[in-house]
C-alpha cells in the first residue's frame, strides 16, 4: 500500500532550501535599502544647494549653505539675520565631508546674488578651488554600497553622481 505525502526528511531539505533563500534575499534588501538611504541624502544635498541658490538669486544677496556631516544642512543670510529653510536628517548612518578641488575640508559654501558659487568660505578668507565635492558615504564601509557625490562646479551647476565610475550617475 502507497502512502501519500511526505517524508520527515524531504521536509527538512524543502525547509533548509527556504531559509538559505530567505537569507539571500533579506542580504539584498538591506543593501538595497542602504542604497536608496545614501540616494536620498544625496538629493536632499542637492535640493539645498540648489535651494540656496535660488534664494540667492530671489534675496540678489549672499547666501550661506552649511551642509551637516549627517546628512542635513542649513541656510542663512550673510547680511540678514532672516530664516530660511533648513533640513535635518538623524536617522541614517551615513556621513558627509565637503572638500575642494585640492583636497581641502570646507565648512560652508556660498551663492552669491547672481547665483554662482562664493569664491571663499563666508566669514573667512579661506578661498575655494572648485569643483567642490559633497562626498555621502556610509558611516561603516560596505563593499555592497555606492559611495555618491554632489558636485558643484563654478558656474553653480550641481549635479550627483558615482565617484567609482560606474552605473548611470557616474562622474
Amino acid at each position: 500500500m502507497k502512502q501519500k505525502g511526505f517524508t520527515l526528511i524531504e521536509l527538512m531539505i524543502s525547509l533548509a532550501v527556504m531559509g538559505i533563500l530567505l537569507m539571500s534575499v533579506v542580504g539584498l534588501a538591506q543593501s538595497y535599502i542602504a542604497n536608496a538611504r545614501l540616494r536620498t541624502t544625496a538629493d536632499e544635498l542637492r535640493v539645498g544647494l540648489m535651494t540656496a541658490r535660488i534664494e540667492a538669486i530671489k534675496r540678489n544677496t549672499v547666501i550661506a549653505f552649511t551642509p551637516s556631516s549627517t546628512g542635513g544642512w542649513s541656510m542663512e543670510d550673510i547680511y540678514n539675520s532672516t530664516p530660511l529653510p533648513q533640513k535635518s536628517i538623524t536617522t541614517t548612518p551615513i556621513t558627509v565631508t565637503v572638500l575642494d578641488k585640492n583636497g581641502n575640508s570646507i565648512s560652508k559654501v556660498s551663492f552669491t546674488g547672481s547665483g554662482r558659487p562664493g569664491s571663499k568660505i563666508p566669514d573667512t578668507s579661506t578661498v575655494i578651488n572648485y569643483p567642490l565635492k559633497l562626498s555621502v558615504k556610509p558611516t561603516v564601509a560596505n563593499s555592497d554600497i555606492t559611495d555618491l557625490e554632489v558636485r558643484l562646479e563654478s558656474g553653480g551647476q550641481i549635479k550627483v553622481c558615482n565617484p567609482n565610475g560606474v552605473g548611470v550617475l557616474k562622474c
